[in-house]
């Protein structure tokens, strides 16, 4: 595109453009830019991939953001400012546990509860939606099963 063709994607406001070079940007909004914001950005280490893109548009901090940082750098760099602008950020670390968010899929079973059963005693027998545990056990044993291991029961 040349600069006036790239001009009409703009929005009026900075802070709802994206960034794609120092002088070039376009509209977050759709409607405005008539382009999706997706961006596939290629490059070998040392281009300035995180530099010169990634920051300046992380660091604008206009709406939800979803970044795949593998070396944790963006975050390093870039997280503490999120913070004071009010975001929550929460990190998958898969190498170390300990700093990473946690999920547990056991909130999810339900207990039954008989309205009857809890009006006439305070102390009733909870229970459990069996289709709810059934389903999770399900679930980890098809997601974790491997190829290359035999299965010992009998």
């Amino acid at each position: 595109m040349s600069p006036k063709d790239i001009e009409k994607k703009k929005d009026k406001n900075f802070e709802d453009n994206m960034i794609l070079t120092k002088s070039e940007q376009i509209s977050k909004n759709m409607q405005i830019s008539g382009m999706n914001r997706h961006v596939i950005l290629l490059g070998r280490p040392g281009t300035g991939k995180s530099r010169y893109y990634f920051k300046p548009n992380i660091l604008s901090a206009t709406g939800s953001i979803i970044v795949t940082d593998p070396k944790g750098e963006l975050l390093r760099d870039c997280g503490y400012s999120l913070k004071k602008k009010g975001y929550t950020i929460k990190v998958l670390n898969l190498d170390d546990k300990s700093q990473s968010n946690h999920y547990n899929p056991i909130v999810y079973v339900k207990e039954t509860r008989n309205f009857d059963e809890i009006l006439e005693n305070e102390n009733f027998n909870h229970q459990i939606q069996e289709d709810d545990v059934m389903t999770l056990i399900n679930t980890l044993m098809a997601n974790t099963k491997s190829d290359n291991i035999e299965n010992t029961s009998r």
